[in-house]
């Protein structure tokens, strides 16, 4: 689970915590100043300290190193100046939320999860279709689920999860049908990483 901040981390932790085991990364090389980016991250810490859900199941956060330079090579807005003054929910967002996601899904890649998701289309202020579609296109561009032709499980902007709809079984034993009948935040996707 990509995590921008506390706030957005809440209800996804909450819908998501009694079905999964979450690992949060915490990865925003966006966020400036310094102070600022450690202040987030020290608030979703403490936050999980005292969450009821994040208390009784298992969740985890991973915190990547804080490297600003990232987000101004991948949205190039040092050269594209333009950018610097661009609203909220236009390209250089598009190329932040890409940029994040990727290293979400690496990781999660690496470290042999089954999904990734983010918090980002959490916030009324982030463009939840644009992230759906990065997610998408993530999941899409690596690779296929084993032994099918499917690239998704979970159509991101349909449906809600909660608890009623789904068990508490190991995630092994749910099979893809059922998987793609779990219903889900409209605002959130939750994408497949097939195994190697």
């Amino acid at each position: 689970l990509h995590a921008c901040c506390a706030p957005c981390s809440s209800y996804v932790i909450e819908a998501l915590s009694n079905i999964f085991d979450i690992t949060i990364y915490y990865y925003n090389p966006n966020i400036h100043p310094e102070t600022e980016y450690t202040r987030r991250l020290t608030e979703l810490q403490n936050f999980l300290q005292k969450f009821i859900p994040a208390l009784t199941n298992k969740v985890t956060l991973i915190a990547a190193p804080y490297n600003p330079e990232d987000f101004f090579i991948a949205t190039n807005s040092r050269k594209e100046v333009e950018l610097q003054t661009e609203n909220e929910r236009g390209e250089r967002c598009r190329r932040c939320y890409f940029l994040r996601m990727k290293k979400a899904y690496e990781f999660a890649k690496a470290n042999s999860f089954d999904f990734f998701t983010t918090t980002l289309s959490i916030s009324p202020y982030k463009d939840s279709k644009m992230i759906n579609e990065i997610g998408y296109e993530l999941e899409n561009s690596y690779s296929t689920i084993p032994g099918t032709s499917q690239k998704t499980l979970v159509p991101a902007a349909k449906n809600i999860i909660t608890k009623s709809n789904i068990s508490t079984r190991a995630l092994e034993k749910i099979s893809a049908q059922e998987i793609q009948s779990i219903s889900y935040r409209p605002s959130t996707g939750l994408h497949y990483l097939p195994a190697d």
